[in-house]
């Protein structure tokens, strides 16, 4: 934790929030009719209000394997962050977690209301209770109406990408205009300068999301053709699209998404510039691992992916980045430890992930070291119970010179589901153990399990 003139920093797990001074603002005019210790409670209640509303955004956040961090300002708060490969889906879960999590605090606060506590009847603990409903349950909903920039307003937009399968934003513009226009109407006549001014920031941001029609599909596009190879040309489009943008959030992905070319192209200075650029946007966690990998920094690799692996949120495309930085900066128990974490789920873990995690094996195999290959394939058979890593384990075993043990480890994996009688009677790993007199029950037994197979039937 920290006090600067930029206010005060702090983290939540790995999530870094920093509370501007202007942040005192909201509370305090808000507070300003009533005493002293309820000044204090409202304050205290806003930050945490606000805090949570913000922290379930960045939760959602780093679900889809981003780092967010959460800044607390004049007017409320923002999570920042940046999804490259974003999707309109993910948009839309992210923007209703923030609203969801001010909800549910605001449920377990009514059940707390609603239960028979003595000290209940407590004028100060009353005034607690109906101010902290207000900003959660009341601010919750009021926050989910669709106008821009509100939560609803992005949910609005996120949500329309997801039901026509492509962005909306002159149909999401207008309804947040109109919308707007509504609540300053209703402003005027109640005489309320707060909610006129919501509403003139509804028609501000309704406008800029109108003018930004065609820079969307420019920024899909741009990402596809930097996916596909054709880097320079997705670069070039993606600098367009933020010519023309002027959603903060949108600005902050394409220029990550630059990034990404310019380091798809080695100009690491480039790269780390528009990092730079960024401004208060996190960029994703696998961006900075990859630049850090390409500037041969192991240890800033395994600092930023090795997180992800313990929690279960790695992309499986980071993986292979992961072992082999950890095995370039690390001991083998840390390369065995890591992977634990990305199979820790077992059979459940996803397909992609186990595919990484076999081919980084394979490679530490190739590289000639068998011992630790043997630990690895040994790890992966008990998480995962499949022939395949029971094969690679007495492939390592006979590279080793432990015959015996590894014709033990065939009859495993045979009984696993391993049937390739070929790569039994072929594998150049395997060829001191095809002298041993018990190899050829192990293929004859294979051959019998392979045959028994019922044949595919046509769908």
């Amino acid at each position: 934790m920290g006090i600067d003139s930029d206010g005060l920093s702090f983290k939540i797990g790995t999530i870094p929030v920093v509370v501007r001074p202007a942040f005192l603002i909201l509370p305090i005019v808000g507070s300003l009719a009533g005493s002293l210790r309820e000044g204090i409670a409202w304050t205290v209640i806003v930050f945490i209000s606000v805090l949570i509303h913000e922290l379930g955004h960045a939760l959602a956040v780093r679900a889809f394997s981003a780092a967010p961090s959460i800044e607390l300002h004049a007017m409320g708060g923002v999570t920042r962050y940046t999804l490259p490969n974003g999707t309109a889906g993910k948009s839309f879960w992210i923007s209703l977690a923030g609203p969801s999590a001010g909800l549910l605090l605001g449920g377990i606060v009514f059940a707390f209301s609603r239960a028979n506590f003595t000290f209940a009847e407590d004028p100060f603990v009353e005034f607690i209770i109906v101010q902290a409903l207000w900003a959660n349950i009341a601010w919750s909903i009021v926050n989910l109406a669709p106008i821009l920039p509100w939560d609803g307003g992005h949910i609005l937009d996120s949500g329309l990408h997801v039901v026509t399968g492509k962005a909306r934003p002159r149909v999401v513009g207008i309804i947040s205009i109109v919308l707007s226009g509504v609540v300053i109407l209703i402003a005027v006549r109640l005489k309320m300068m707060l909610l006129g001014y919501f509403g003139v920031m509804g028609i501000m941001a309704g406008w800029a999301r109108f003018q930004s029609a065609h820079a969307p599909g420019l920024g899909d596009a741009a990402w596809k053709l930097i996916m596909s190879g054709k880097v320079a040309e997705g670069e070039a489009v993606a600098r367009k699209a933020l010519s023309l943008s002027t959603d903060t959030r949108a600005r902050g992905s394409l220029i990550e998404m630059i990034a990404w070319a310019r380091l798809m192209q080695n100009d690491l200075p480039g790269a780390r510039a528009h990092l730079a650029a960024l401004q208060g946007f996190t960029p994703s966690v696998e961006l900075r691992a990859r630049l850090a990998a390409a500037e041969n920094k192991a240890d800033d690799v395994v600092a930023l992916l090795e997180p992800l692996a313990r929690e279960g949120t790695i992309n499986d495309t980071a993986v292979p980045l992961l072992i082999s930085a950890v095995q370039t900066s690390g001991s083998n128990e840390r390369v065995l430890q890591v992977c634990a974490d990305l199979l820790k789920r077992g059979e459940q873990t996803p397909k992609g992930i186990q595919h990484q995690v076999h081919e980084a094996m394979a490679r530490i195999f190739a590289q000639g070291h068998y011992e630790l290959s043997l630990s690895l394939c040994v790890l992966a058979f008990e998480k995962l119970r499949t022939g395949v890593h029971a094969f690679n384990v007495a492939c390592s075993l006979s590279k080793l010179g432990r015959l015996d043990e590894a014709l033990s480890w065939l009859h495993r994996a045979v009984d696993s589901g391993f049937h390739e009688v070929n790569q039994l009677r072929t594998d150049v790993d395997l060829a001191p153990v095809r002298e041993l007199s018990g190899f050829q029950a192990i293929v004859t037994r294979a051959e019998q399990l392979s045959a028994a197979k019922p044949a595919a039937t046509p769908g």
